[in-house]
């Protein structure tokens, strides 16, 4: 087997995702944008692949010789990426999401998994001093003083397949908490608490829960439609 490289990771997202439309055009609502798309995004995709997702630390990566190895036409700065994120379209990469999500069942990526799970899951992003929009929300610290401002999110997975698969992401609401049914479940307690909504279940449909169902009391003992 082939080492793995960002070039063959390209290929597979393109050809085997069926995403090569989503990586030419993912939604760029820049008027008139001097860097291409395609090479922001990947970068953005490189970034997160290696765990440098920060803006500063992609920008050091495309400015740096491990630019052409990594398949980025360009080199650019973090307010480049800041610019094009700020105006991409995010239904466009929900789509994209939905796409590879058929593509992988359509691989057989789910046959061998007993359960198959839809996982929420609260994290947080960004960060300021102040707050810039409506979504930001305070953080504090033991004494209940405001130390800044950034985003609640929660996060839709496909769970119980040995693989990650992020599904759809959404930031919390005026009035959201942790506690707000979503979908007719909760995030649980807190932004980090996990949620399993069951979505496939064993043949017999007789099972115990799966081991990844942490959270009590949401658990539909009755089988899916077929």
């Amino acid at each position: 087997m082939k080492e793995p490289t960002p070039r063959r990771l390209r290929k597979y997202v393109a050809k085997c995702l069926q995403l090569k439309s989503y990586l030419r055009s993912p939604g760029d609502g820049r008027p008139q944008g001097r860097i291409p798309a395609a090479a922001l995004l990947w970068a953005l995709l490189m970034g997160g692949l290696l765990r440098r997702a920060a803006f500063a630390a992609i920008e050091a990566l495309v400015r740096s010789r491990a630019r052409h190895a990594l398949e980025v036409s360009q080199s650019f700065g973090d307010d480049a990426l800041g610019y094009f994120t700020e105006r991409l379209d995010p239904a466009v990469t929900r789509r994209a999401a939905v796409t590879a999500l058929r593509q992988a069942k359509r691989h057989k990526a789910f046959d061998d998994c007993r359960f198959i799970g839809l996982a929420l899951d609260g994290t947080s992003a960004g960060r300021s001093r102040e707050k810039v929009c409506d979504l930001c929300r305070p953080y504090r610290n033991k004494k209940k003083e405001i130390l800044g401002y950034h985003h609640k999110l929660v996060m839709l997975s496909v769970v119980g397949t040995g693989l990650t698969l992020p599904l759809d992401v959404e930031p919390y609401g005026p009035g959201d908490s942790g506690t707000t049914p979503v979908g007719g479940s909760c995030a649980g307690p807190s932004a980090t608490s996990v949620a399993v909504l069951p979505i496939m279940w064993s043949p017999t449909g007789t099972s115990p829960p799966p081991p990844f169902c942490t959270t009590p009391g949401i658990w539909d003992s009755s089988p899916s439609p077929g």
